[in-house]
């Protein structure tokens, strides 16, 4: 979705994590505006106050737990792009379109959304498990990616650098 590198030229690190955010809600306004109006994500910010009380946990260790579920994210995307691709081929092959994998996937990673509270990759990751919309799931996907930046952009932005 993002060419991090457009990104660095003559820029500050910090300017550029500033530009990657803008362009990252840019994006999320327009998939809002496509198909995906009733998520309402793009207003949605994390609460992570809420995520200690609840857990019980320390805040330091509650926001490495997010980083690392930033980094599980945006790896996590090839793959749900491969699987997306794969059952899209089957489906132009008018052979059966196997969604197990991706679902799998999906389901796995809203395991850690909920842990974690993060309520709308809760929405964007349930919605990829219960969805057969092949241009909707590419959507979800690159809106899961988003939520993930939203996070915590500068380790987002790391990541991918």
């Amino acid at each position: 979705m993002f060419n991090i590198f457009k990104f660095m030229k003559n820029t500050s690190k910090n300017d550029a994590i500033e530009i990657f955010l803008n362009e990252t809600n840019l994006r999320c306004k327009e998939l809002s505006l496509e198909l995906l109006k009733d998520f309402g994500l793009c207003e949605y910010t994390y609460n992570i106050e809420k995520s200690v009380e609840e857990l019980g946990l320390e805040k330091e260790l509650i926001e490495e737990l997010i980083k690392e579920y930033i980094v599980q994210i945006l790896d996590s995307k090839q793959q749900f792009l491969q699987y997306i691709k794969e059952i899209q081929e089957s489906k132009l092959n008018n052979q059966n379109s196997d969604y197990t994998l991706l679902r799998h996937l999906a389901h796995k990673n809203l395991g850690v959304a909920k842990n974690l509270d993060i309520e709308d990759a809760q929405k964007i990751l349930y919605d990829i498990k219960t969805n057969d919309n092949i241009e909707c799931l590419s959507l979800l996907v690159e809106l899961l990616e988003i939520s993930a930046i939203r996070l915590n952009p500068e380790c987002a932005y790391k990541f991918l650098n």
